[in-house]
């Protein structure tokens, strides 16, 4: 696993945000730019929920071959940004995904199981 940075969460000038969908307290996303080449950026965050354990991994996945790059793994309030990745080639398009588990601090159990993954670059 890589080391995490701050995640600013945006995209560099004429990039576009593509979210990750159907996790809780993780927040995920692909940031993206045309230009001067096509290139595609994991970021994500945690947020720090009372009484709740949250661990958030994330990794760049390549259409059709697979995960691309290291993967990413932050827990409450900590949050981790990839570095921007050429995507240039044809037929190579990349996607993040998240997977986060929530234990409960009480019981320490798992109290909820997510994943998700962002629309295709």
């Amino acid at each position: 696993m890589s080391s995490a940075t701050a995640a600013t969460q945006t995209p560099q000038a004429s990039g576009t945000v593509y979210t990750v969908p159907n996790l809780n307290y993780c927040h995920g996303q692909m940031n993206t730019v045309w230009q001067p080449t096509r290139q595609v950026q994991l970021a994500m965050n945690a947020d720090t929920p009372t009484g709740v354990a949250v661990t958030c991994t994330a990794q760049l996945y390549t259409y059709q071959t697979g995960p691309t790059g290291p993967s990413y793994t932050i827990t409450n309030g900590a949050s981790a940004q990839g570095d921007w990745t050429d995507d240039k080639t044809a037929g190579s398009y990349k996607y993040v995904c998240v997977s986060e588990m929530d234990i409960s601090l009480t019981s320490n159990r798992p109290v909820g199981n997510y994943v998700g993954c962002s629309t295709m670059y």
